[in-house]
């Protein structure tokens, strides 16, 4: 007598993704990594990530934020050598930089919705249809 017994899928990344949705029949696949911007269930299919970050979601963040700002900075001061005020100008130019390329970071990338999860708007998960690809072509 033998039983097939199938594997969990281990981790939260790790799961059964959506292969095909007809009404109410849903067909998942094999066991593997969830695609970008999602996570399992406790069914451990793949679902899109909707909720607001936890607390080390946002250290993290706010380091990569930050990472870019701080070394943008450290060379300004190695390179200026004496203090001048050209060497104030770029320290505000970097942080303008760093905080531009934050902000259009998270206006043009694709199809995770991070902006209406991060100003708390709780509708980001996107449609079934597949029709709205972009966040900005949802209402704010």
């Amino acid at each position: 007598m033998a039983v097939d017994i199938q594997p969990a899928c281990l981790g939260l990344y790790c799961g059964k993704t959506l292969l095909f949705k007809n009404g109410s029949t849903e067909i998942y696949g094999e066991c593997g990594v969830c695609p970008r911007g999602q996570r399992t269930n406790a069914q451990k299919y793949c679902q899109p990530c909707t909720e607001s970050p936890e607390l080390y979601d946002w250290l993290y963040l706010g380091f990569m934020a930050m990472l870019p700002l701080v070394l943008h900075w450290f060379f300004i001061e190695w390179y200026s050598g004496k203090k001048s005020s050209s060497a104030l100008f770029q320290h505000i130019t970097a942080l303008f930089e760093c905080s531009m390329a934050a902000i259009i970071t998270l206006l043009i990338y694709h199809c995770i919705y991070l902006l209406r999860i991060l100003l708390g708007i709780n509708d980001a998960a996107p449609t079934s249809s597949g029709e709205e690809d972009c966040m900005w072509v949802r209402e704010i």
